[in-house]
């Protein structure tokens, strides 16, 4: 399924999605990150925001539980250059 995240961390991920899966569901996902690189994770669903709720755009947040090496390397490089570019484009 496709989906959009809306929030990547080094510890997780809130997914946009017209459908969220229920609190506890396991999930394997590869994300197309940057220029084209592509990782995959596993984790699971520790929250989730169905449409009717009001509490933002429906989807799920995922706390990753495996993370290879080359994806945590990825992860991290594409953390930093959010980083600097959020510190040089100032308030």
């Amino acid at each position: 399924m496709a989906s959009r995240t809306v929030d990547l961390s080094r510890g997780g991920v809130f997914i946009q999605m017209a459908e969220p899966r229920p609190m506890g569901t396991l999930v394997s996902m590869s994300m197309q990150i940057g220029d084209g690189r592509e990782i995959t994770v596993s984790g699971v669903v520790v929250r989730s925001v169905r449409p009717e709720d009001l509490s933002g755009p429906p989807g799920v947040a995922v706390v990753f539980t495996n993370v290879d090496e080359p994806a945590k390397s990825e992860l991290e490089r594409l953390l930093a250059e959010k980083l600097a570019r959020s510190k040089t484009a100032g308030p």
